[in-house]
């Protein structure tokens, strides 16, 4: 093989690696796909204006793993359909019914953007 071959050969295979660790291939939504749903970008104060506010009494009652709530810096989150795709277990259990900020800002992999993805697919509310 020429030099020049295997100088586009080399270039073919970076550009297609590079793509790939940027994650240039992810399926991108269309505007018509993302109607309804809350942008990532808009300021939590504007998105939630008008949300449902809930007192540490009412999440306490959701406590368990069939019906569990919790506030994480002032949203609730109904995280029951989250606790059998949790990474870390049962572990989740614990912020059940619970104020559980300190319990998910302690672990790393909370601040992951994907796991910030998540909680906004479960958001019900405000603490009041």
């Amino acid at each position: 093989m020429s030099a020049s071959k295997k100088i586009i050969f080399g270039f073919l295979i970076f550009s297609i690696l590079f793509l790939f660790l940027t994650g240039c291939s992810k399926q991108q939504v269309s505007p018509t796909q993302n109607q309804g749903q809350q942008s990532s970008t808009q300021p939590a104060t504007q998105a939630n204006a008008g949300a449902q506010k809930y007192i540490l009494d009412e999440i306490a009652k959701h406590n368990n793993s069939k019906d569990c709530w919790m506030a994480i810096s002032g949203k609730v989150y109904d995280v029951t359909s989250a606790i059998s795709s949790h990474m870390g277990g049962d572990l989740i259990l614990l912020g059940c019914g619970k104020d559980a900020t300190e319990m998910v800002s302690a672990k790393p992999a909370h601040s992951m953007e994907k796991s910030q993805q998540n909680l906004d697919k479960l958001y019900i509310g405000e603490v009041q």
